[in-house]
């Protein structure tokens, strides 16, 4: 599958290294990018494309502020933040960045950054049953998994659907730069974990996840690496 990323930056370096990085990241034509140099040049770009590489400060503004017009405009799409400084971190997360790259360009965060958005925009799949009908819905979908006694029950955002693999064979499928088993009885997808409480894991559909004691420490550390973007 591949990928299209609009990199928005007003520094030519910084084009020419994400290009150059690109190419060594991926040998295929994974990755396609597109340049723009200004925020005005972003918004009016019109070719489809998948995610945004976007330098926080530009020339001509903000672009975090410049991220908060494009759903308006029909263009939520994946956003990547570019930034210097620590200090745009949390305000990256708030305008939905799903990654934030540090500059001069952190390569193994770019990569990192590369790796989320092939799966999240990938059609890699998990076989699953709904009233005995077999189908293949996309890992990305999958919010947690829960671990009964002789079944399993798949969640997505609005669905439920069984598996009857064991919690040892998935282990074995699902993605685990993205899932993480935080109890014998449940995977969760690090992606749609809203909020850390301190009995458990707040998914962004509602429903809370408990996290075994024996695991809090290895489950806590996943978290962060995954929240700074660190491939596990």
């Amino acid at each position: 599958m591949g990928i299209r990323i609009v990199v928005c930056d007003d520094e030519k370096c910084v084009h020419e290294q994400i290009a150059k990085l690109s190419k060594e990241y991926a040998e295929t034509s994974k990755l396609t990018l597109h340049s723009c140099y200004s925020i005005s040049e972003l918004l009016n770009y019109q070719e489809k494309y998948d995610a945004i590489l976007m330098d926080v400060n530009l020339a001509d503004g903000n672009g975090i502020e410049a991220i908060e017009h494009l759903p308006k405009m029909g263009r939520d799409k994946k956003i990547i933040m570019l930034t210097a400084s620590r200090e745009n971190y949390k305000d990256a997360f708030k305008i939905g960045a799903v990654r934030y790259v540090t500059k001069p360009i952190d390569k193994d965060k770019l990569f990192e950054a590369f790796d989320y958005l092939l799966f999240s925009l990938s059609d890699c799949t998990l076989k699953v049953y709904s009233e005995g009908k077999m189908m293949n819905i996309p890992q990305k979908k999958v919010v947690f998994i829960e671990s009964k006694v002789d079944y399993r029950k798949v969640f997505t955002d609005d669905m439920v659907f069984d598996s009857r693999k064991t919690m040892k064979e998935l282990e074995q499928i699902l993605d685990s730069n993205f899932f993480i088993k935080v109890h014998k009885s449940y995977f969760v997808n690090m992606i749609y974990i809203s909020k850390v409480e301190k009995d458990g894991l707040l998914m962004k559909n509602g429903i809370k996840i408990p996290v075994a004691r024996r695991l809090h420490s290895d489950v806590m550390e996943a978290i962060v690496l995954f929240d700074r973007g660190v491939k596990r």
